[in-house]
């Protein structure tokens, strides 16, 4: 009985140094990617506490969606990320960092991404990334998606749709470090970003995963500055993809916000003033062709009178209803499509 219970316990201990052997084993073997720096204030170069550090995996099929961790009092941040996914491939990530006031929880500093051009390629190595991050505000803009954002010219929403930062002064991209986040809103990927020649850090793989809200923008604090909105539609009339672009103020002037500021700020007029530029250009056309047509002898007093009624006079309304003079989007937009179908109606009777 005695040499049984011994016998038990040899194999009870056997199966625990070889649980404590596996487990080993799987921890050693299992390799990590290890990246570490500290995250720094830009201007006075006092670290930055309870930054978030967000690791997003880029390539590889990773269950995670992304893995996070906070600087230290010092600054200091280390996070262990896995090298391969479930299938043996080579992961690489994209790594962001933000941070949130914490009496406030608004953003405080603009966001840093590195790499900040990934068609090179993610972090696949372990590694030191240290970031300086620049104070700075924020807007939230309104739309806050893309499917409201409208153009007269076009049956769908754009395609794609970005909001970056321009200095008052030069109207070119302020001087910021390596990786500060500029591009912000729904991009184009990065391979499209390319072929349009769209440079700077953006904000879009954060974004995908519902880290960072899609219509929130980060400007530098204390700089004055514009907003520039791009946006990719498709013209009905020309059957081609079409860019925009249109400057956007603050009450006629630049944005000067202070650190960790917040506010609300509706673009819409500034997007449909491209709606009426496009109108103006239509009825420049149709004047033209007035013009000729009345030349080779045709009588279109009635209709060139209505179309002045209808059409003139209605477009010089909306664009009293558009910023900086009387904001009013919605009573725009009305009187703006109102004119438009007009028009419409108008050249098809015509035959132009």
């Amino acid at each position: 009985m005695k040499k049984l219970g011994i016998y038990f316990i040899s194999m009870l201990m056997l199966i625990v140094t070889l649980s404590i052997l596996t487990n080993s084993s799987i921890a050693y073997t299992v390799e990590s990617i290890k990246i570490y720096g500290k995250v720094e204030d830009h201007y006075t170069s006092e670290p930055v506490y309870n930054a978030s550090i967000i690791a997003i995996p880029w390539r590889g099929s990773v269950e995670k969606k992304y893995f996070q961790t906070y600087t230290d009092s010092s600054g200091f941040y280390e996070l262990l990320l896995p090298m391969y996914d479930r299938y043996g491939a080579r992961c690489e990530y994209v790594i962001y960092v933000l941070h949130r006031d914490s009496s406030t929880g608004l953003i405080d500093y603009m966001p840093a991404v590195y790499p900040e051009d990934v068609s090179k390629g993610g972090v696949r190595e372990s590694r030191e990334i240290n970031f300086r991050l620049v104070p700075g505000a924020s807007i939230e803009i309104y739309p806050k998606q893309k499917s409201d954002i409208w153009y007269i010219l076009s049956k769908t929403a754009p395609s794609w749709y970005l909001l970056t930062i321009v200095d008052a002064s030069t109207l070119e991209t302020p001087n910021l470090p390596n990786g500060t986040v500029i591009i912000y809103g729904e991009p184009p990927i990065y391979t499209v970003k390319q072929r349009l020649e769209i440079y700077g850090a953006d904000i879009q793989f954060l974004s995908s995963r519902d880290l960072f809200m899609k219509n929130l923008v980060v400007v530098p604090a204390d700089t004055p500055i514009y907003l520039v909105a791009k946006m990719e539609f498709r013209n009905e009339r020309t059957m081609r993809k079409e860019i925009l672009p249109v400057l956007i103020s603050f009450k006629g002037g630049p944005f000067t916000l202070k650190k960790g500021e917040y506010i609300s700020f509706d673009i819409r007029g500034y997007v449909y003033k491209l709606s009426t530029d496009a109108i103006e250009v239509l009825s420049r056309d149709l004047e033209r062709r007035f013009v000729q047509a009345e030349e080779e002898g045709f009588y279109l007093g009635a209709e060139r009178e209505d179309f002045r009624d209808r059409v003139l006079n209605n477009v010089e309304s909306a664009k009293r209803l558009l910023p900086p003079i009387n904001f009013n989007p919605t009573d725009s937009a009305t009187l703006m499509l109102s004119v438009f179908n007009f028009l419409k109606k108008l050249i098809s009777t015509l035959g132009f």
